[in-house]
């Protein structure tokens, strides 16, 4: 009786692994996947998805609104936005005494400066970090290029800014903004229309957050910081790298500009 349960134990294992192979080689099997036969970059998407670097139109247009803000790389390396920038700013605001803290003592500090010790902030998140880290990599060429501009350019920013300094308020700039790019007065200039239109987008992206109205701050200086700072830095962007430059360098040079003023308004150094 012994003998014959374990046979008949043995021919029943015997054949419950003989029906499990015969599942797995059965093509209709539902949780059966092989992926040796798959192109394993098919897992993550396409070559073509990841890698498609959609193109940006230097077509000029009346408005300008939305030229050199896609996505995508170019010579400036990967894009940055003008929420960008508020993420920024929020972040120095926050942890400013902690940026103070690793900055010269008692003396101007550039953007550049600011940034860096910004980024060396343990209580900054890693995605701020990552945008102060691209505004970091970027900046410095920017710089290097606005000094590059041609004299009639320098003069037509100082004319745009001379305009803006009566105007204290959010709205009040960014009316004055969209009459210039309306008049078409500033297109011959390579990048000075999309530095308009980037200080419209960085205004209205920090409205309710940074721009708030604060105790802390001179709203009108640091309007006038902003916006320096983005309608240079669309030059500089330009130089490097043409009108999607134009877009990527407003937002680092506004960040830059920004950044340094809220430190020296806080500290009263500069």
């Amino acid at each position: 009786m012994v003998r014959r349960k374990s046979i008949a134990a043995f021919v029943f294992i015997i054949s419950f692994m003989v029906l499990l192979a015969g599942c797995e080689g059965d093509p209709a099997a539902p949780d059966r996947v092989d992926r040796d036969h798959v192109d394993p970059i098919d897992w993550e998407g396409t070559k073509e998805s990841r890698f498609a670097v959609p193109t940006v139109s230097d077509r000029p247009s009346h408005g300008w609104a939305d030229a050199g803000f896609g996505p995508g790389e170019h010579l400036l390396g990967p894009e940055l936005t003008p929420h960008d920038h508020t993420i920024i700013m929020e972040a120095i605001i926050q942890h400013a005494s902690e940026i103070v803290a690793l900055l010269p003592q008692n003396q101007k500090s550039s953007g550049i400066q600011v940034l860096d010790a910004a980024y060396r902030v343990s209580a900054i998140d890693a995605y701020t970090k990552s945008r102060i880290r691209l505004v970091l990599d970027i900046l410095p060429r920017v710089e290097r290029a606005q000094q590059r501009a041609p004299e009639d350019t320098r003069q037509a920013i100082a004319d745009i800014l001379d305009q803006l300094e009566e105007h204290g308020t959010v709205a009040a700039n960014i009316e004055a903004l969209q009459s210039m790019i309306d008049s078409g007065r500033y297109e011959i200039y390579e990048g000075l229309p999309q530095g308009l239109a980037a200080g419209i987008k960085i205004l209205r992206d920090g409205e309710r957050t940074i721009y708030a109205p604060r105790s802390l701050f001179n709203l009108k200086r640091m309007l006038r910081q902003d916006l320096a700072g983005a309608i240079g830095g669309a030059i500089g962007g330009a130089i490097v790298g043409g009108p999607a430059g134009a877009g990527v360098g407003s937002v680092a040079g506004s960040a830059g500009a920004s950044g340094a003023d809220a430190i020296g308004q806080l500290t009263g150094w500069w």
